[in-house]
This record gives C-alpha cells, structure tokens and sequence, in this order.
C-alpha cells in the first residue's frame, strides 16, 4: 500500500522550499551592496566620512592659529629689535640714561652724587688719552683720559699704559656730553684671567 504524504505537511515543505530561493537572493543581494561598516567592521562609513571632515577642519584652525602666532612673533621681534636699536642709538650719542649699568646695581652709582657710573670689564686698548674696556656682555666702551684720571692698583698710583690688553679694570667715568669720561680707574687684575 502505498502512502501518500499528507497534504499539510507538503505544503509547509513547498512553502519552506519556495522560500530558500527567496533568501539566498536577498543574502546575494546583500553581500553585493556596500557595508554600512568599515572593511575591519569599525566605523561606518558615513561616519568615517564626517570624522576626516571634522579633523581637516581642525587642521586649517590650527594652521591659521600657528600663522597668526609666527606673524605676531614677528611683529614682536621688529618691535624689540627698533628699541634696541634706540637705546644702541642713545648710547653711543651720550644721550639720557645711557651708559653701562654698575655691576650688581643696573645703572648710575646711587651712593654718588655726582652722577658717576661704574664699569667693571677687561681692558681692549690704550692711547695717550683715552682707553677701550670691554664689559662681561662683550660690549666695547671708549673712555677719555687725562691729568684728571685717577689710576690705581692695589692701592697704590700706576699708568695706564703699564697694563696691557686683557687686565680686569673697574672704571668710574662721567658723561660731558658724548663723551664718557675715565675719573678712577683701578686696576683689580693686571693679567687675563688672573683672580688678583
């Protein structure tokens, strides 16, 4: 006797079989379109998108910023470079506030009434009246000298022109107009590099 399967279950089976194709396309389908996520399956690609956006934005802030700062340090840099430019100017024309500061008190010697200044350095060159001193910076200054020049070492009356380049002097000097003017000059090391 033969049996015939029962028309319920047929059906359900067609149904299922009728179904497998209609999957396997829509999963063909699906493995052709583009991913919403990455190759790695990181970020979506969307977002990929808008993230590269966003950090060459930043990118071109920054690089305005850094080029405002690099024009501004510039500006800065010519600003202080014309002060200095001045006050070199004003220096070497003996105009006011000039001169080198005094060792450890950045300008005339306040216990000086007369206005002296003080210049502690090495001594560069000599001539009949006058004298180069070259201070720690590695500025040179001119001095006059003369019968009204006071020249000590170790406390004791000396020449001038007995030193040679290199001695450390401590000059105190005045300005009559451009000029600065040698009144002491003591002689504190007669040799380079020599502590006395």
């Amino acid at each position: 006797m033969l049996t015939m399967p029962r028309p319920d279950l047929f059906s359900k089976s067609a149904g299922c079989l009728a179904a497998v194709p209609v999957a396997l396309a829509a999963l063909c389908v699906g493995a052709c379109q583009p991913s919403e996520a990455g190759a790695d399956g990181g970020v979506p690609r969307g977002l990929a998108k808008q993230l590269i956006q966003a950090i060459r934005r930043d990118e071109r802030k920054n690089k305005q910023a850094v080029e405002q700062t690099a024009r501004q340090s510039a500006k800065s840099g010519q600003v202080a470079s014309a002060r200095l430019d001045r006050k070199l100017g004003e220096i070497e024309r003996g105009g006011e506030g000039t001169g080198p500061p005094r060792t450890g008190t950045g300008g005339s010697d306040p216990a000086s009434p007369t206005g002296e200044q003080e210049l502690t350095g090495r001594l560069e060159h000599t001539g009949k009246n006058w004298m180069e001193v070259r201070d720690p910076v590695g500025f040179k200054y001119r001095f006059e000298t003369g019968p009204h020049t006071s020249v000590t070492f170790k406390n004791r009356p000396a020449r001038l022109e007995d030193f040679h380049q290199g001695a450390e002097v401590r000059t105190s000097f005045l300005f009559q107009g451009p000029q600065r003017v040698a009144r002491n000059v003591e002689i504190l090391s007669p040799f380079p590099g020599d502590g006395g």
